[in-house]
């Protein structure tokens, strides 16, 4: 167990993606969970070691990583349009060179590692090797950067464009995608993905959030998701079976469903620099491709049959009061898989009711007397030899009084004898709640001049002596943990009888 001050705590966590299709390799990308550390692109050893002339020290310009068939070699593409070889993969001529522009967005490679196509950010789609022409008529933005992904149909003909705003175009035959979001006029989507016969597929928002087009079925379990931040950069699939990874600016790679956890890999935090995820074989070797370049080599510590990494089979859970000066505790809940399984926990000041509210961690960039006011929940991230998995708390409402509903306002007759009521509202926290009233006679609406009129009630009688001033009034809701008082707008100014 684990607990928390109400002034105290924080966590984070990252992610990423890449994928092989049938007859195409293709990279592709997902997000879930922080791995390794590296202080700078290619510091690491890759297994696969980039050519020369696909490194760029300091020029963030690489884009994608296509591995060959064999997993000894692959092809990075260049935001400038040039295709690089590295290992033991063949060049692929015909690629595109716009100098400095960096318009470039994506690279397909057939399986046969002989030809593919470039993606420009215009929707353009350039020829390479000895690839077959596009068939169809694919979209095309002329002068507008919002192409962000290619994808070819592994079930046949055609393939699909996926523009920033979420939209997926078929062409050549592709059937289409329907069911996933749109985002007009943001551009938000980062990548997309198809499953093996074409019918399905994910697209990844730039918050971490996965969406199922098509007939693919949602993923199992919890996954990354980083509200309000642009962070997730790739969405892979699984080559051999449920889930996937996906891939965070950082270089966290994190895994999604029933895909195995990839560690060793490089993590640069705080910087942006990880381009690119691709996943070999059936998911023991991933490659994560950083801005300058480099390629280098995380993998998935496969467990036997008999173990496995942990799955949540019942929710954490907070105990205590959540007041200013009070202790929550959290359980972990309770965990399947190979022991031993270790804990660790984020917790979380939350703007709403549910865990997709939760977005400030506890103890970072916020005074100390706002803790306890807020919902707060915990996010708990379960560990052994062979993964880790993370489950939510519910959240649990502030103790101390809080409006839950409409502000209140002054009613009534601004006259001289008539009479003025705060309108009633509901209130959260903690019973037994108590209201008090506190009515002002001000000589302007600004809260100037202002003397104590009336008693402690919702209502006051206006008397002579507020004629031509104005008339405030302030609302206290107190509990045993604490008290909020809330000003009414005033009314005015008073008219004679």
């Amino acid at each position: 167990m684990r607990s928390i001050g109400i002034f105290a705590g924080r966590g984070a966590f990252r992610s990423a993606g890449t994928r092989l299709f049938g007859a195409w390799v293709v990279a592709v990308a997902v997000t879930v969970g922080l791995v390794g550390t590296a202080p700078s692109p290619a510091s690491a050893s890759p297994a696969v070691a980039p050519a020369a002339s696909s490194y760029w020290p300091g020029r963030d310009v690489a884009r994608r990583v296509v591995l060959n068939g064999s997993g000894d070699g692959g092809w990075v593409l260049d935001a400038r349009g040039p295709v690089r070889a590295f290992g033991s993969a063949p060049g692929l001529s015909g690629a595109p060179d716009w100098g400095d522009w960096r318009i470039a967005r994506d690279l397909v490679v057939n399986a046969d590692g002989h030809g593919g196509f470039v993606l420009d950010g215009w929707g353009g789609i350039h020829r390479l090797g000895d690839a077959a022409p596009v068939p169809g008529r694919a979209p095309y933005w002329r002068g507008w950067d919002i192409a962000r992904r290619l994808v070819m149909n592994p079930a046949g003909t055609g393939g699909w464009v996926l523009d920033g705003w979420g939209g997926i175009h078929p062409f050549g035959g592709a059937p289409e995608l329907t069911g996933g979001p749109y985002w007009k006029g943001s551009d938000r989507a980062r990548d997309l993905v198809v499953t093996a016969d074409g019918r399905g597929g994910y697209v990844l928002d730039a918050w971490g959030g996965i969406h199922p087009v098509g007939d693919a079925a949602p993923f199992s379990g919890p996954a990354p998701y980083w509200r309000g931040w642009d962070i997730a950069r790739r969405l892979v699939l699984n080559p051999a079976g449920d889930g996937g990874w996906v891939l965070d600016g950082w270089g966290g790679i994190h895994a999604v469903g029933g895909a195995p956890a990839l560690t060793g890999g490089p993590y640069w935090r705080g910087w942006d620099i990880a381009r690119d995820l691709a996943v070999a074989g059936t998911g023991v070797d991933a490659y994560v491709l950083d801005g300058w370049g480099g390629v280098q080599r995380a993998h998935a510590d496969v467990p036997p049959v008999e173990d496995s990494a942990p799955v949540n089979t019942a929710v954490p859970t907070i105990s205590g009061v959540n007041a200013a000066g009070e202790t929550l505790t959290a359980e972990p809940g309770t965990w399947a898989g190979t022991a031993p399984i270790t804990y660790s926990y984020e917790w979380y000041e939350c703007y709403g009711g549910t865990v997709e509210s939760c977005a400030l961690p506890l103890g970072y960039d916020a005074s100390q007397d706002i803790y306890g006011r807020r919902p707060v929940a915990v996010r708990v991230t379960a560990t052994n030899a062979f993964g880790s998995a993370s489950a939510w708390s519910a959240v649990v409402e502030s103790a101390m009084p809080a409006l839950s509903g409409p502000l209140p306002v002054i009613s009534g007759d601004t006259v001289v004898g008539a009479t003025l009521t705060a309108t009633p509202t509901t209130w959260s926290g903690m019973e037994p709640i108590t209201i008090s009233y506190e009515w002002e006679s001000c000589t302007s609406p600004y809260g100037d001049g202002c003397v104590p009129i009336g008693t402690d009630s919702d209502q006051v009688t206006l008397s002579a002596a507020e004629v031509g001033r104005y008339v405030r009034a302030g609302v206290t809701a107190t509990n045993a943990y604490g008290s909020i008082e809330i000003g009414l707008t005033p009314v005015g100014p008073i008219a004679g009888p």
